[in-house]
């Protein structure tokens, strides 16, 4: 179920697993000392919150690469 989550937010294998991995160690870090109710929407909010802050991370990663090569090429042909 974990997989399945990254999966649908990140769509690459290698920062999924890392997710699902991070996810695990995040759980037993932070696990409650009562179980949490609702224990599978505790596991899926990591999840959810660690595939989106790496989401995030490897766009804007992506953005700046962009912007870097724009102005790379502003400088050298103008």
């Amino acid at each position: 179920m974990c997989r399945s989550i990254s999966d649908r937010i990140l769509k690459n294998n290698e920062d999924v697993e890392e997710c699902v991995n991070d996810t695990y160690l995040t759980l037993w870090d932070t696990i409650p000392p009562e179980e949490p109710n609702p224990f599978v929407a505790y596991i899926c909010r990591i999840v959810r919150n660690l595939s989106l802050k790496r989401y995030r991370h490897n766009t804007a990663d992506k953005r700046n690469k962009v912007m870097v090569r724009n102005l790379l090429y502003t400088f050298i042909y103008f």
